[in-house]
């Protein structure tokens, strides 16, 4: 649906959110923690380096069964 230029503001909020999507789309594939923290910090939901980082520590771990591509053994 084509919806016409966005105003300069959310313009700018979709493009941050469109960031994150294919950062943590990537992330998720690969298997890249960094990748997964930076996805993390491009977030505008998330308010600093530091939360984003003990979300994702704290997500990963929850979640550690459905996601063996983050806890590869390192060769």
């Amino acid at each position: 649906m084509a919806v016409g230029d966005l105003p300069v503001a959310v313009r700018g909020l979709v493009q941050q959110i469109k960031s994150f999507e294919r950062v943590a789309a990537e992330a998720a594939v690969t298997g890249d923690y960094h990748l997964a923290l930076l996805a993390m910090t491009i977030n505008p939901l998330v308010p600093s380096d530091a939360i984003a980082k003990q979300l994702l520590d704290e997500m990963l771990e929850a979640h550690k069964e459905h996601l063996p591509q983050f806890f590869k053994p390192v060769t």
